[in-house]
């Protein structure tokens, strides 16, 4: 503060400045998306795949409803019935989140701010619902992040809660080079990637970069989700597994 002839000046330095983060809201995820992605335990294939041999604990009789790739043909030679491998669940399937929050086609056209917010709060629902399922989750996103102007890739870990996956999503920015950003985030992710993983899409569109790079993936057996936002739904490859449309905080099927 001066007076009016500047002969005295006080200055007040505030020491005691503290930082308040607001979490992203979580909405509901629609009830049948965990039906369409494996908890731990469950395993999926073409019923002819011959099961890991690493996960086979013992024989025994058929029951109704058995996987028919789970038939051990030898043992029900030898035994003159249907015999079936028992195996040991698989209990460390993974889940990784990639957020791509663009709001428009172009960057020139600025961001809707409802969509951003949306999107957002779409990653931070199903990262926080995959922790709780106990799935190594990981979270990745061509947003920018004090220390990661160029998209990030947070370490996939068995986590107790998701206050790191929150956090990053709240102070997540959206920029003008998301689009060449995103390589170099699935650059990072890739090798996270394998058959027991389930990618989750989150973003209003679906870039062609994700098409060339995760096609091979998909064909191998990547098991891809694609959440999107706005009024109607985004044309997908096919191998992409779903395809959901959240809409006026409502879910449909894309």
């Amino acid at each position: 503060f001066r007076d009016p002839l500047s002969w005295n000046e006080l200055i007040r330095e505030e020491r005691g400045l503290h930082h308040l983060t607001v979490w992203p809201r979580r909405y509901q995820l629609p009830a049948r998306f965990w039906l369409q992605n494996p908890r731990p335990g469950e395993s999926h294939g073409n019923p002819w795949d011959t099961p890991d041999p690493l996960k086979v604990i013992g024989i025994r009789p058929y029951q109704p409803g058995d996987p028919a790739r789970n038939i051990a043909p030898y043992a029900s030679a030898r035994m003159a019935r249907l015999m079936v491998k028992q195996l040991e669940p698989v209990t460390e399937r993974s889940l990784e989140v990639l957020v791509h929050p663009k709001t428009a086609e172009h960057h020139w056209q600025g961001i809707d701010r409802a969509l951003l917010e949306d999107t957002i709060s779409l990653g931070a629902t199903v990262a926080e619902a995959a922790v709780q399922e106990g799935l190594v989750t990981g979270l990745s996103s061509t947003g920018a992040i004090a220390g990661h102007v160029r998209g990030y890739t947070l370490p996939a870990k068995k986590y107790s809660d998701a206050r790191e996956f929150l956090t990053a999503l709240a102070w997540t920015q959206p920029s003008g080079t998301m689009d060449d950003d995103l390589p170099h985030v699935l650059a990072r992710l890739e090798p996270r990637l394998s058959r027991g993983t389930t990618l989750v899409v989150v973003s209003p569109y679906w870039p062609d970069d994700l098409t060339a790079i995760l096609e091979p993936w998909g064909r191998r057996g990547l098991l891809t989700v694609f959440l999107t936002l706005g009024d109607r739904p985004r044309q997908v490859p096919n191998w992409v597994s779903a395809c959901w449309l959240f809409s006026d905080g409502g879910w449909s099927r894309a």
